[in-house]
């Protein structure tokens, strides 16, 4: 990251140094880089894990804080453009799978109908063809219209 980032309106990760305390243990964390129109120029925070750090990046400098590391995956999703909040939510997230349950549900029950219907037109043709050659000799504009209803009826066919 520089600062010639041509989006002003991102934030980004970027690895920060500890600050050179002591009492600080020796790691490369990560922290939220973003343009600050009050003093037109780019700026670092505090690391991700909840550590204080220097200003200003680190470029090219690998990450060694575990708790950065816990913590990137989620942060790169927050970042990222397009993001929702609400896609962390565990109560929209709870809402969605129960919506999609109720939906897949819904659709299991259709297709259960519709197998059953396939079903009885299936026993319908095993019927005809047994007793069928009789009946269509007896009943011949009767069968046509029946030929027709069940034509009409059938799955179509993937091509």
């Amino acid at each position: 990251m520089t600062e010639t980032a041509e989006d002003l309106t991102r934030r980004y990760l970027v690895p920060v140094a500890r600050l050179n305390l002591p009492s600080e243990p020796d790691v490369i964390h990560l922290s939220v880089y973003q343009w600050m129109p009050a003093f037109q120029a780019w700026a670092t925070g505090m690391a991700i894990c909840g550590a204080s750090s220097q200003p200003g990046p680190l470029l090219k400098a690998t990450v060694t804080c575990s708790g950065c590391l816990g913590y990137r995956a989620r942060y790169e999703r927050m970042l990222a453009p397009g993001y929702r909040p609400e896609n962390d939510d565990p109560d929209v997230l709870r809402e969605r799978l129960e919506r999609a349950h109720t939906e897949l549900t819904s659709m299991s029950g259709q297709i259960g109908d519709l197998r059953r219907e396939l079903e009885a037109h299936t026993e319908t043709r095993q019927l005809l063809s047994q007793w069928g050659p009789e009946l269509r000799a007896s009943f011949p504009v009767l069968f046509k219209k029946l030929d027709i209803l069940l034509t009409l009826t059938q799955p179509e066919e993937a091509s």
